[in-house]
């Protein structure tokens, strides 16, 4: 889930919270923040030297790039690819007729959304979805079509066979079925964190990764427009951290 961008810290705060920012993004995942607290050199650990070949994004101005250490609209030439599409990405999924935690179940196949059949739809495949929106993936409750009704669109019908440590249901084994609209499925899945909580998701070591949010009980990354060494030390300091 992607939840704040444009955070600006003097580098004195306690709290992340407290820092300027922007509430939601329209950033991509490919540009989530991260830290590695004691660092060496923030401009060296970037690793880019000349133009971008990586945190590339759609703007009104075309392909611009919004990597560490960059100025905005250097991304190298014919790397227009990497600009993510207006479409949705296959194996996404998201809440309809509900709210951020809960709904009926959309999965994007073949760049558009289609609702999700209950069969072969289990604990597993919640535990994914709950997990990937920020949310409490132990804590869950599916639904059948009587709490919110029946979708929209084609049906994705798969006979999934889920271990639970999949990043997506796309990475699911199973094979594909028919199903209508009144086996459509919806899930609630429970709040995970505490107001203004932060972490570390996905590093080597505990002193750096991905650095996540806490907000309205689901955890949420950073977009790194503007993210600096002031945001970055505040960060450390948070997660209880040294930096230098």
């Amino acid at each position: 889930w992607l939840l704040v961008e444009g955070v600006t810290c003097l580098g004195t705060e306690t709290n992340i919270t407290q820092c300027q920012y922007t509430l939601g993004s329209t950033c991509t995942h490919e540009m989530d923040a991260g830290i590695i607290c004691k660092p060496i050199s923030p401009c060296e650990l970037a690793g880019h030297t000349g133009c971008c070949t990586s945190g590339c994004f759609n703007s009104q101005f075309g392909c611009w790039c919004d990597t560490f250490c960059h100025f905005f609209n250097d991304c190298c030439d014919n790397i227009e690819s990497l600009c993510p599409s207006d479409q949705c990405t296959d194996g996404e999924v998201q809440f309809v007729s509900g709210n951020d935690t809960s709904g009926i179940l959309q999965v994007c196949q073949d760049d558009q959304w289609n609702t999700v059949c209950e069969k072969g739809f289990g604990d597993e495949e919640a535990k994914i979805i709950c997990k990937n929106h920020g949310l409490k993936e132990t804590d869950f409750t599916i639904h059948d079509v009587t709490v919110y009704g029946q979708g929209d669109g084609d049906v994705y019908a798969k006979n999934f066979e889920c271990t639970g440590e999949e990043s997506s249901l796309a990475d699911c084994p199973g094979d594909i079925d028919c199903c209508g609209h009144q086996r459509d499925i919806g899930l609630t899945c429970a709040l995970a964190c505490e107001e203004g909580d932060i972490r570390l998701a996905d590093g080597e070591n505990e002193m750096e990764g991905r650095v996540e949010v806490c907000y309205n009980g689901r955890w949420g990354t950073v977009c790194d427009d503007f993210w600096d060494v002031s945001d970055a030390r505040v960060a450390c300091k948070m997660a209880g951290l040294p930096w230098r």
